[in-house]
């Protein structure tokens, strides 16, 4: 362990794979209209993941956007 100490850049920057994720309450984004803006919220922030949670559901919901974008709700 003494080399890291003898490191002489001690900054704080992030190095390697980090994640973004956000998280939502599907509350927030109950209708197709509030979930259609979030998406288009979403092409104006930087992420990885959006994780849309629920306390009940009927059926889980997967789709891919053209972009890449994969939706996940459950």
């Amino acid at each position: 362990m003494p080399w890291i100490l003898a490191q002489k850049d001690t900054s704080l920057t992030r190095h390697g794979d980090c994640l973004i994720l956000c998280t939502y309450n599907a509350r927030t984004v109950f209708t197709n209209a509030d979930f259609h803006a979030l998406l288009e919220a979403a092409g104006r922030i930087n992420y990885h993941e959006i994780a849309l949670q629920v306390t009940k559901s009927r059926k889980a919901d997967v789709r891919q956007l053209s972009d890449g974008t994969l939706i996940i709700r459950w």
